[in-house]
Protein backbone atom coordinates (compact mmCIF):
# COMPACT_ATOMS: atom_id res chain seq x y z
CA UNK A 1 0.00 0.00 0.00
CA UNK A 2 1.26 3.32 -1.07
CA UNK A 3 0.54 6.73 1.02
CA UNK A 4 0.50 10.19 0.21
CA UNK A 5 2.91 11.85 2.19
CA UNK A 6 1.04 15.18 3.45
CA UNK A 7 4.31 16.82 4.24
CA UNK A 8 8.26 16.51 5.13
CA UNK A 9 8.20 19.25 7.84
CA UNK A 10 8.89 16.49 11.23
CA UNK A 11 10.80 13.48 8.68
CA UNK A 12 14.25 13.08 9.99
CA UNK A 13 16.45 14.73 7.45
CA UNK A 14 18.62 11.48 6.78
CA UNK A 15 15.11 9.71 5.16
CA UNK A 16 15.77 11.91 2.18
CA UNK A 17 19.70 10.11 1.66
CA UNK A 18 19.78 7.48 -0.73
CA UNK A 19 20.54 4.05 0.20
CA UNK A 20 24.29 2.89 1.01
CA UNK A 21 25.18 -0.02 -0.88
CA UNK A 22 28.33 -0.22 -0.78
CA UNK A 23 30.43 -3.32 -0.40
CA UNK A 24 32.07 -4.79 2.55
CA UNK A 25 31.21 -8.48 2.99
CA UNK A 26 28.13 -8.58 4.26
CA UNK A 27 24.66 -9.27 2.53
CA UNK A 28 21.54 -8.10 4.98
CA UNK A 29 17.69 -7.34 3.46
CA UNK A 30 17.01 -3.96 4.72
CA UNK A 31 15.02 -1.01 3.85
CA UNK A 32 15.16 2.17 3.27
CA UNK A 33 12.82 5.55 2.33
CA UNK A 34 12.66 6.78 -1.04
CA UNK A 35 11.53 10.18 -0.80
CA UNK A 36 11.02 10.24 -4.49
CA UNK A 37 8.02 7.56 -4.78
CA UNK A 38 7.15 8.72 -1.18
CA UNK A 39 7.52 4.97 0.13
CA UNK A 40 10.22 2.66 1.68
CA UNK A 41 11.82 0.00 -0.54
CA UNK A 42 14.12 -3.09 0.17
CA UNK A 43 17.52 -2.80 -0.57
CA UNK A 44 20.88 -5.14 0.05
CA UNK A 45 22.84 -3.44 2.71
CA UNK A 46 26.41 -4.75 3.19
CA UNK A 47 26.61 -4.11 7.01
CA UNK A 48 29.13 -1.32 7.01
CA UNK A 49 28.29 1.61 9.08
CA UNK A 50 26.63 3.49 5.94
CA UNK A 51 23.72 6.18 6.40
CA UNK A 52 21.12 6.10 9.07
CA UNK A 53 18.36 5.72 6.15
CA UNK A 54 18.29 1.82 6.32
CA UNK A 55 15.83 0.20 8.45
CA UNK A 56 15.30 -3.43 9.78
CA UNK A 57 11.78 -3.81 8.64
CA UNK A 58 9.52 -1.92 6.43
CA UNK A 59 7.17 -0.89 9.30
CA UNK A 60 10.11 0.66 10.94
CA UNK A 61 11.10 2.55 7.92
CA UNK A 62 7.52 3.79 7.85
CA UNK A 63 7.33 4.50 11.58
CA UNK A 64 10.38 6.70 11.59
CA UNK A 65 10.30 8.01 7.69
CA UNK A 66 6.92 7.97 6.19
CA UNK A 67 4.28 11.24 6.54
CA UNK A 68 1.19 10.46 7.75
CA UNK A 69 -2.20 13.32 7.68
CA UNK A 70 -2.82 14.48 10.70
CA UNK A 71 -6.76 13.78 9.83
CA UNK A 72 -6.38 9.72 9.19
CA UNK A 73 -9.40 10.34 7.35
CA UNK A 74 -8.33 13.38 5.03
CA UNK A 75 -7.72 10.93 1.82
CA UNK A 76 -10.49 8.63 2.48
CA UNK A 77 -10.28 4.99 4.25
CA UNK A 78 -6.30 3.77 4.24
CA UNK A 79 -4.75 0.80 5.64
CA UNK A 80 -1.52 1.97 8.07
CA UNK A 81 1.06 -0.27 8.73
CA UNK A 82 0.87 -2.75 11.62
CA UNK A 83 3.57 -4.26 13.90
CA UNK A 84 4.40 -7.76 12.84
CA UNK A 85 4.17 -8.76 16.40
CA UNK A 86 3.19 -7.53 19.85
CA UNK A 87 0.71 -7.53 22.72
CA UNK A 88 -3.08 -8.32 21.46
CA UNK A 89 -5.47 -5.28 21.31
CA UNK A 90 -7.48 -4.84 24.18
CA UNK A 91 -11.05 -2.54 24.48
CA UNK A 92 -11.90 -0.31 27.03
CA UNK A 93 -12.38 -2.67 29.61
CA UNK A 94 -9.07 -4.47 29.47
CA UNK A 95 -10.62 -7.37 27.71
CA UNK A 96 -8.32 -8.60 24.98
CA UNK A 97 -10.38 -7.66 21.46
CA UNK A 98 -10.61 -10.64 19.21
CA UNK A 99 -9.16 -10.62 15.55
CA UNK A 100 -11.85 -10.47 12.41
CA UNK A 101 -12.08 -12.92 9.65
CA UNK A 102 -10.64 -12.17 7.03
CA UNK A 103 -12.89 -10.05 5.06
CA UNK A 104 -15.04 -9.14 7.71
CA UNK A 105 -15.55 -5.93 10.17
CA UNK A 106 -15.87 -6.16 13.34
CA UNK A 107 -18.56 -3.86 14.85
CA UNK A 108 -20.30 -2.99 17.68
CA UNK A 109 -24.36 -2.14 17.94
CA UNK A 110 -23.74 -0.79 21.07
Amino acid sequence: VELTPVSSELRPEYCNLPPDRRKCGGYFPAYYYNPGRHTCLEFDYAGCDGNKNHFNTRHECDLICHEWPEDPNQYGSRVLPCPERGPPAKDHSGDPVPKPHPGLIPFSLQ
